[in-house]
């Protein structure tokens, strides 16, 4: 029983080191630049700052970063749905940034933007705008986090696919 574990434990290390070497690679983004996750792209298109939004009537607690981003389906047959993933702002020190729901409902309001995502079916794309509220010293970059928020899955995509980001500036 314990050879045989030696022996599972030892598959698993020889398949980790082959993902590290073959599969794995970070990359990073700029505006203007698109970041692939399968048949997916995801172009950061426009980063913004604004103090307010809704004609004033929504202020931050620090500033607005209003990026504006676009999903392409480049899958042959399969859908895509947009709402299985969502974009976060991250620091440099690992602190998350989500999208307020409220605010989003204002720029949304504000710019006449659709509030759902849509399916996208093979060769179409969808462009948003999206905002967060983050410090107004904040370095952050733009990651797109899987399922709803799931941690696990975005360790999983880290560990087997690298580190996929958009510098905002």
């Amino acid at each position: 029983m314990r050879r045989l574990l030696l022996v599972g434990l030892l598959i698993f290390a020889l398949f980790a080191a082959f993902v590290a070497v073959f599969v794995r690679h970070d990359v990073q983004g700029r505006i203007g630049s698109e970041i692939r996750y399968d048949d997916f792209d995801f172009k950061l298109c426009a980063a913004q700052t604004a103090t307010d939004l809704a004609g004033g009537t929504v202020r931050p607690q620090g500033v607005f970063r209003i990026l504006t981003l676009q999903v392409t389906n480049h899958a042959k047959r399969v859908d895509y749905d947009t709402a299985s993933h969502r974009p976060v702002l991250v620091d440099r020190g690992g602190r998350r940034y989500d999208v307020d729901p409220a605010v989003q409902a204002a720029l949304a309001a504000e710019k006449g933007l659709a509030t759902r995502p849509p399916i996208l079916h093979p060769g179409e794309a969808w462009r948003s705008e999206i905002v967060f509220d983050v410090p107004p010293q904040a370095d952050v970059e733009l990651r797109i986090s899987w399922g709803r928020g799931s941690r696990l899955l975005d360790f999983l995509d880290w560990a087997i696919m690298g580190k996929r980001t958009f510098r905002l500036e």
